[in-house]
């Protein structure tokens, strides 16, 4: 995720279920993955003196 001051492991982003019955791994998206991709965006302000995105 760009910009965020760490990283997000991927098992906050995504889970793997197996099933006895099928041996195919499915992935799912985690609630947090959800959110960070249906929510509206949220506005940040701008920190005085703080370099723009990509200039540092």
């Amino acid at each position: 995720m760009h910009g965020l001051a760490f990283s997000w492991l991927d098992s906050a982003l995504e889970r793997h279920f197996v099933r006895h019955t099928d041996s195919a791994v499915t992935p799912r998206p985690t609630p947090l993955a959800a959110f960070l991709a249906h929510a509206p965006w949220i506005p940040q302000t701008a920190v005085a003196g703080a370099p723009a995105e990509g200039t540092a």
